[in-house]
């Protein structure tokens, strides 16, 4: 799926490691680590995006959180359709 732009970000499922969950303050993320961060991050043209995920990196051990609070899918769903399609997981 696409996390900014389909020309630097296009996450395919094999890249992923894990999806998750967290809170930060009182906003939901969902959060994918990936089994190559720094090549995810490489991708990124500008040098704000490759800040911000190497912070994201560092801080969640994730290089991509998308917060789910403006979503017009609720958190917890969103999250179920994703962990049901991730191909790597055992919890399906």
């Amino acid at each position: 799926f696409d996390v900014t732009s389909p020309n630097e970000s296009f996450l395919k499922w094999d890249e992923i490691k894990n999806i998750s969950t967290t809170n930060i303050f009182t906003t939901k993320f969902i959060y994918f680590q990936v089994k190559d961060p720094d090549s995810i991050i490489a991708r990124q043209e500008k040098k704000w995006k490759k800040d911000l995920m190497k912070s994201r990196q560092n801080r969640y051990g994730a290089p991509i959180l998308i917060s789910t609070s403006q979503m017009k899918i609720s958190h917890d769903k969103l999250l179920t359709i994703l962990l049901d399609k991730f191909p790597n997981n055992t919890n399906a």
